[in-house]
């Protein structure tokens, strides 16, 4: 009886059974790394450029917070005082508040203000000066206890911020005088630049401050 030879196996190619699979070229890498590198720069500069923005945003509400701050002391403290004064120069160093009407405006403007607790009257002034940077401020000085107030004086401080430069502070007092009969009042005319991050910003405010009780 004849035996039988095994039979060899045949074996196939290892990449037989993978026809039609294959990898990225090394062109298809390239092009698709430099998108992806592009897209990323113009994300990361588009982020920076809000944040940049932002921040510039920021800087001058806050400037601008601090001169509406610095309108509203004004006006708080000038509704409560009397003997309204109106401050025609700067150049004057002691100004005694009388009472005295600038139909065509003024740089500032004094008055008193009655302190319950102490029970005396203090005397108000604010006007245009200059700051220690050079730019336009406004300034307040108290005067403890009386009624005529020294300028540019120790009791003197800029209430503006030192970003903020006022270029113009025109005050118009009227109905100082009793004997008139009308009410006490000013009409305040602000103007200036809000600096903030190499950025400026105009700004132009008006009000008006009346004299609570009527002389």
């Amino acid at each position: 009886m004849k035996r039988k030879s095994p039979t060899t196996p045949a074996f196939s190619h290892p990449s037989s059974g993978r026809r039609g699979i294959h990898g990225f070229t090394l062109v298809e890498v390239i092009v698709a790394t430099t998108i992806f590198v592009v897209v990323m720069l113009v994300a990361v500069t588009a982020l920076l450029a809000s944040q940049r923005s932002s921040k510039q945003g920021q800087a001058i509400r806050s400037a601008l917070d601090n001169v509406q701050f610095s309108l509203e002391s004004i006006t708080r403290s000038g509704r409560l005082g009397s003997l309204y004064t109106c401050i025609s120069s700067t150049g004057t160093t002691t100004l005694s508040i009388v009472g005295s009407d600038c139909p065509t405006g003024g740089t500032g403007f004094a008055f008193g203000l009655y302190d319950p607790i102490s029970k005396i009257t203090d005397g108000y002034a604010f006007y245009l000066g200059t700051s220690s940077t050079g730019s336009g401020a406004i300034f307040r000085c108290i005067s403890r206890g009386n009624l005529s107030v020294t300028l540019k004086g120790t009791d003197c401080s800029a209430i503006t911020a030192p970003d903020v430069n006022i270029t113009s502070f025109t005050t118009v007092v009227d109905g100082s005088d009793i004997a008139d009969g009308r009410q006490p009042s000013v009409k305040i005319i602000m103007e200036g630049v809000a600096n903030a991050s190499n950025q400026q910003t105009s700004f132009f405010i008006q009000t008006i401050v009346s004299q609570r009780q009527f002389e």
